[in-house]
Formats: structure tokens, sequence, C-alpha cells
């Protein structure tokens, strides 16, 4: 569902474009979903107010959003998902948006999005519209419709909550975590999965990505702990610290892969220079006649 689409239903324009694909282990967040709901419900149609997800890196904020999209898909005409890492990505966004909206058509990818927020401003469509990562607000908030829909935005600026009233999102409850972690993998106890999240600090990121690299080598909550609690000893930094442990939870993953999968460990240091945004497969066929070609023994120059 990640791609764009525009189709009609009883005669009603349905318009989807960007939004990620849903996360099948989604885990609890019923109480900040029914608020983000409600608060959007609550404004009046002449007047947008965006609705800020407010937190820290790594608890959800995203996957948050996402959820939200798909269980209210029904509420609207158009949804349509909005990188704001950048103005440049907005803008592209919103260009990509008036081509479904049939704004006129020009070069100007400023213009373009002020065709499509005036658009959306008079429309009778019901929408939509999610800014992810909007980190600076002076840049972002310019390029938001100011009436007619709903409009949320996740954020680690706490800017945004000078301007909007911000929902804040933290870590897991341990309850949460401990659910999370047995979606993930049935095989690992009430008892370890409360170990894992209480050594991770109920943050859903590292949750999630501990409990994968635990299935997938297949060690044990016990010795994935261990092997973690060595990393952060190796990194010479305050043991305490969630930045520490998250730093070695990657690392420790990237040993792993460098040990049982080099290639795709140097693939996944190569990503780790670009942008957050899709990569060209183009890219890496061309990339694959070069020295990783040798590298990798042309695996990415024949797909």
């Amino acid at each position: 569902m990640t791609g764009e689409r525009r189709s009609v239903f009883g005669g009603q324009v349905r318009i989807w474009g960007g939004v990620p694909l849903r996360n099948p282990v989604f885990t609890g967040r019923e109480n900040l979903l029914l608020t983000l709901q409600r608060a959007l419900e609550d404004r009046s149609k002449a007047t947008v107010l965006p609705r800020a997800l407010h937190g820290l890196g790594g608890v959800g904020k995203t996957q948050l959003a996402v959820e939200f999209a798909y269980r209210y898909a029904d509420r609207y005409d158009i949804v349509w998902w909005i990188p704001a890492e950048q103005r440049s990505l907005v803008l592209q966004s919103l260009h990509q948006l008036g081509r479904h909206l049939d704004t006129p058509e020009t070069e100007d990818l400023q213009q373009a999005a002020s065709h499509v927020l005036a658009e959306l401003a008079t429309s009778p469509l019901r929408w939509l519209l999610i800014y992810d990562n909007a980190n600076e607000p002076e840049e972002i908030n310019r390029l938001m419709p100011t009436r007619g829909g709903h409009v949320i935005l996740t954020s680690r600026n706490q800017t945004w909550s000078e301007v909007f009233d911000p929902i804040q999102v933290d870590i897991f409850d341990r309850s949460e975590s401990v659910e999370l972690v047995q979606k993930r993998s049935e095989a690992v106890s009430a008892e370890d999965a409360d170990r894992l999240a209480a050594r991770l600090g109920d943050l859903p990121l590292a949750l999630d990505q501990a409990v994968s690299c635990q299935v997938a080598t297949e060690m044990t909550v016990g010795e994935y702990l261990a092997e973690l609690d060595w990393h952060v000893r190796e990194l010479a930094t305050p043991a305490d610290s969630s930045r520490t442990t998250l730093v070695a939870l990657v690392r420790l993953a990237i040993w792993r892969l460098r040990e049982h999968a080099p290639a795709v460990a140097e693939l996944l240091e190569m990503f780790a220079f670009l942008g957050p945004e899709p990569i060209s497969g183009g890219l890496l066929r061309r990339g694959g006649k070069g020295t990783s070609r040798r590298r990798w023994g042309g695996r990415f120059a024949s797909r």
C-alpha cells in the first residue's frame, strides 16, 4: 500500500499515496490512537489545526501515524503521506498529489504546492495529510493547508508545542513491551521478554530491532543480553545511557552480519551514508560495475 492510487467508489474519489506498509505486529497505543482521533475531530472545518505527535527518536511516532492512517482510512477520501525531513521533499510530494487532484501542471514546485493547498482548502473531499519527521516548523508550517481537513505531523522538535498542542508519544508500558517481544518471537517467555524490555528501557525501536536480531541469530535472550553488554563495555561510554545501548545494539547486529553475511554488511554500511529516502535499484546496478563488483562478486550487477 506504499504506492499511489486513485479510484472511485460510489462516484466518490479515493486517493491514497506514500503511506508505509502497515506494521503487522503493531502493539498497544490504543489510548494514543483514540486521543489523536478525537483531537482531529474536535475542530472547525474552517480552520486546520495540525496535531503533532512529539517524542524522542525510537518511541514509535511514525508507526503510530501509519497505524492511524490504516485504521481510519475509511473516514477519508484522500490519505497522503509526506516525507518532511526537507522542504524539497514536501514540495515534491505535494506536486505528486496535485496530479491526482488535477491541479494546473507547472514545473515550479512551489507554485504547484500552492495550487494543491488551495484546492484542498476548498475541496468537499475528506482528506488527511501526514507530514512525517517535520523537524523544521518555520519551513513546513507554510506548506500545510489552512482549512478543510486533517493534518498529522511527527517530530522530535519541541518547537511545535509552541505552535500546536502536541500529543506526547513516550516509551512503552512494560506490558506493551512484553507483548511486542512475544509477537515477534513466540519462543520468548514472558520472563525473558521482561528482562529484555528492562535492559532496553522499553524503547519500541530498540525492542523491535533486538528481538529481530535475537531471532535471526537463534541466540537465547540471555546470550543476546550478554553480547549486548560486551558491546556496551567496548564503546567505553556511560553504560546507563540509552544512546549507548542503541549504538551497542546496532553494533552487535553489524558484527553478526560481517561474520555471517559480509556482502550484506558492506551494503548496509554503504546505505548509512545515504539519506532515508528510497534508493534506486539503478544506483546499485551501476555500483556493481565498479569496485563493489569485485567485492560482491557481481551480485548486484546481475539483478
